[in-house]
Order: C-alpha cells, then sequence, then structure tokens
C-alpha cells in the first residue's frame, strides 16, 4: 500500500458529493444504531477478531456509528481525529488488508497504532448506490495477523449488508427532502414552512418576519412566452430569493404558483429584497408585491400569521393600484380567479344574478351598481383561504368551518384598503348574514343586514345550490327556489 498517505486528507475525503450523502444519512454523531450494531457483532463472531467498528469518515474524524469491543477514550468519544484512521485509507482506496501495521511503512507512524493498540487491521468500504465510499466496516486485532480469504469474504458480505442500510437511510432521506421542498425550484415549500413557523413562533418571538411575495406579471409573461419559460423565470427568481434569504439569515419558501414566502430577521429589508428579485425586461417586467407580519409582535399562532400576512398582500397589491372601481374590482377578481377558477366563474354567475334581481326590485342605477360590485367581490376575502379546505370533498370540521367564516372578514379589510371600493367593503362583510340571524360574522339578522348583502346572499345560495359541488350534484332549479321561500 506505498499509495497511502498520512500527510493530509485524500481527494477522495474531501469530495462534496461524497461528504453530502454522508450528512443525508443522518448517523453523524447520532449515536448507536442498532441496526448496524448487528454487524460489527456479527464480524466479532464469525472473524473471531476482538473489535470490530462501523467508521464514517467525513473531512476531519471518523465517528464510530456502530462498534463491538472497542475500549478507551476512542470508545467514549465514538470517533477520532484522522490522525487516528485507519479507515480513511479504505475511503481513499478500497479495501485495506493490513496484517501488522508496525511492518507498514505507512501506517506505523498512525497514532492509532501507539494509543490505541491497533496492530491487525482488515476493512471493507461502504459504498452507496451513486459508488462513493462513507467509510469502512472494520476488524482490529491488537496483536499482528494474517487475515485468510473466508475471514475476508465474511467481512465483505456484511459490509455488503451494511451498504444496503446506508442506501436505504439516504433513500428515506431523499424522500423526506421531497416531502418538504418544491420539485420545481428547490425551496422549500408548504409543509416546511408550517413546521418552521411554528417553531418560530415558539422559540423567537418578536424576532421574525413572515413576508408573502407575489410575483407581478408573471401570467401574461407565462401567457406569451410559455409554460416551460415560466418555470425557468420561476427557477431564477428563487435563486435570487435563496440569496438574499440565505444572507439575511432566513429561509426561502415557494407556496405555490407565484407565490413565495420569508421567514426571516425582523430587522430584515423585505422591500429590498423584493426589488433585488424582480426582472425588467421591456414589456413583461416581473415585479413583486408583498405583505409582512411580525411574529409575536403582531400574531401568536401560524393562521393567524398566514391569514393576516394574505390580507397585507393582496391590500396592497390592489389598494395601491387606484383607479375606477370596475378596474380595482377586475384586478381581484384576476386574483381570485388564478388561485381558484371555480370561485372566478361563480362571482360573475353571482354578479348576473344579483344584479337581474335588483333591476326587478326597482333599485336605483348607483344602487344596482354596488349590488354588482358586491356580489362579483362577495368571495374575495376565500384568497385566504387554503385550497385543501376548498377543495375538500366531504363535511368540514370546525376549525375548517371556522377559516371559512372569517372569508368576509378578510374581504372587508382588503376591500377597506382598496380606494375604489372602500364604499362597499362593510356591505361585503354582510353577504353571509342570514335572516334568522344564522349568518356570519356578526349573526345580523332581518332588516339589521343591508338590503344590498339581503340580495347577493340570495342570488349567492341559488348559484351555489344549482351548481355541481364535489360533494353533491346541482339542485333543479324550482327546489332552490323552494329552498330560498323557507
Amino acid at each position: 500500500m506505498e499509495t497511502l498517505r498520512q500527510d493530509k486528507p485524500s481527494a477522495a475525503l474531501l469530495d462534496t458529493g461524497r461528504l453530502a450523502e454522508l450528512q443525508a444519512t443522518g448517523l453523524m454523531d447520532a449515536g448507536a444504531q442498532p441496526a448496524l450494531e448487528r454487524f460489527t457483532r456479527l464480524a466479532c463472531a464469525m472473524i473471531n477478531a476482538p473489535v470490530a467498528v462501523v467508521s464514517l469518515v467525513d473531512d476531519h474524524r471518523q465517528y464510530f456509528a456502530a462498534m463491538q469491543g472497542m475500549t478507551g477514550w476512542a470508545a467514549d468519544a465514538r470517533g477520532t481525529p484522522l490522525s487516528h484512521s485507519f479507515c480513511q485509507h479504505v475511503v481513499s482506496d478500497g479495501v485495506l488488508d493490513v496484517p501488522d501495521a508496525l511492518e507498514h511503512p505507512v501506517l506505523r507512524h498512525n497514532l492509532a497504532v501507539p494509543e490505541l493498540g491497533v496492530r491487525a487491521y482488515l476493512g471493507i468500504p461502504l459504498v452507496t448506490q451513486s459508488g462513493k465510499r462513507m467509510g469502512a466496516l472494520c476488524t482490529i486485532d491488537g496483536e499482528a495477523r494474517t487475515w485468510t480469504a473466508e475471514e475476508r469474504a465474511v467481512l465483505e458480505d456484511l459490509a455488503a449488508a451494511a451498504s444496503t442500510d446506508l442506501q436505504l437511510r439516504l433513500a428515506a432521506s431523499a424522500n423526506a427532502h421531497q416531502a418538504r421542498h418544491d420539485a420545481l425550484t428547490g425551496l422549500a415549500n408548504r409543509r416546511q414552512l408550517d413546521s418552521d413557523l411554528g417553531a418560530a413562533l415558539v422559540n423567537g418571538i418578536g424576532r421574525s418576519l413572515l413576508a408573502l411575495l407575489d410575483l407581478d406579471g408573471f401570467k401574461s409573461y407565462n401567457d406569451a412566452f410559455g409554460h416551460p419559460a415560466g418555470d425557468e423565470l420561476l427557477r431564477r427568481i428563487a435563486g435570487r430569493l435563496r440569496e438574499h434569504a440565505d444572507l439575511a439569515g432566513g429561509t426561502a419558501y415557494r407556496m405555490g404558483g407565484d407565490e413565495f414566502c420569508l421567514l426571516v430577521p425582523e430587522t430584515t429589508d423585505v422591500g429590498e429584497i423584493a426589488e433585488m428579485i424582480a426582472e425588467r425586461t421591456g414589456p413583461y417586467d416581473i415585479t413583486a408585491s408583498f405583505g409582512v407580519v411580525g411574529l409575536g409582535s403582531e400574531v401568536t399562532t401560524a393562521v393567524e400569521a398566514l391569514q393576516l400576512v394574505d390580507e397585507r398582500l393582496y391590500s396592497r397589491k390592489y389598494g395601491r393600484a387606484g383607479g375606477s372601481s370596475e378596474h380595482a374590482c377586475s384586478a381581484l377578481l384576476q386574483a381570485l380567479a388564478e388561485r381558484h377558477p371555480t370561485l372566478g366563474r361563480h362571482a360573475e354567475a353571482v354578479s348576473e344574478l344579483a344584479s337581474a334581481t335588483a333591476r326587478q326590485l326597482g333599485l336605483e342605477d348607483c344602487q344596482i351598481t354596488d349590488v354588482r360590485l358586491t356580489a362579483r367581490l362577495h368571495d374575495v376575502g376565500k384568497v385566504a383561504v387554503p385550497d385543501s379546505i376548498l377543495d375538500k370533498p366531504g363535511p368540514l370540521d370546525d376549525d375548517e368551518w371556522a377559516f371559512i367564516h372569517r372569508h368576509t372578514v378578510v374581504g372587508q379589510r382588503i376591500l377597506a384598503a382598496t380606494p375604489a371600493l372602500t364604499h362597499v367593503a362593510a356591505v361585503v362583510r354582510s353577504t353571509h348574514e342570514r335572516w334568522d340571524g344564522a349568518g356570519y360574522p356578526d349573526g345580523l339578522k332581518g332588516a339589521e343586514i343591508p338590503l344590498v348583502a339581503r340580495i347577493v346572499f340570495a342570488a349567492d345560495a341559488y348559484d351555489a345550490m344549482t351548481s355541481d359541488r364535489s360533494y353533491r350534484a346541482a339542485m333543479e332549479p324550482d327546489e332552490a327556489k323552494d329552498e330560498l321561500r323557507r
């Protein structure tokens, strides 16, 4: 083994891909591993060796994930620096068979010889599916010894089984990573955000910001250049967002579509980050609107944080637009339709029914305009309701109903922050109140409910009853009318 070197780590040890896989096993510093200890017990018994170790080797040390017969400080520390490692050479060069380390031109200088009493050593690589060597399954003797072909074959079989165990751990790690990361951009996903947000609220109250960012102009860009170009744009923006989140000491997430989140320290300038991720390429400029909420200082639960930041995003995105009520309404409906197309169609259908009803009742033109606007916007607050609730095929539980019952309040807040629509904000809040007082959010009844809201409620109920739902078929028109008369 004249190729062995003792002076510095080899290129194989320093390989970043190998080190990444090693960390992904989750075994470094994880304590004793019963599954791997079976192999060290078998190695000692079948080869009649006093010591057997599963040694995982990184760029500066070896860690003992399993061991049998090891004593002293190395056993207590579950590892050694590379100065005491024979297994590093297995990672670099493959199988290492040493009958007597004192006779070896390189290994006789290894500190494992005088300090750990290593004389004879047989090490077989632990190899993953990628061909990377993670470490070694080795047997050690304090006396010089010639390892037989049969002993070597036994250790090779045990090392192959141990390698399979490592590969299974890597596969499980990869699956866990995929479950918490967005496939397109590589950013953490909503599931990871939920976990991190809960931890931040418990451990870092008052020191973190949650920011929600939505790309302006992405739909037009996607329509003009196609989905592959749109996906590439999302990857570029995600890369910049990750870079700035890392610099701020935070984490970037993709929520889905063209929405992203940041969980960052409270001193972070989110507006500056939004500016830095923008792409200005002529007619299809891509910028980012955002909403921000302080964790602990403004909200104390993840549900509150996500709802409030969503409201602030949409208020900022559409409230600053100004212009006519029609323009502002169309912009909000576009956002709703992009989030949930069925709601966009429902809003237009309710608007037609409610407007026709208002005309039949002889309302003034200005009132009919308010009816039409209110009807189109009565569900705008559902931008803050998770798709899993809106699309649920069965009955909602109490927590899910609580989300639904808040949507009119969210809608009111969004409209109140939109100058051209403030005059219908309060009415939108009342569009799900019922004549008998059983509606929400305020339990208004009878004439307490604004006339415009009552008209919209009836049109909303009729369209809902006469439309197919995931949990029931549509009613016949006459049946729906009878239901409204009750």
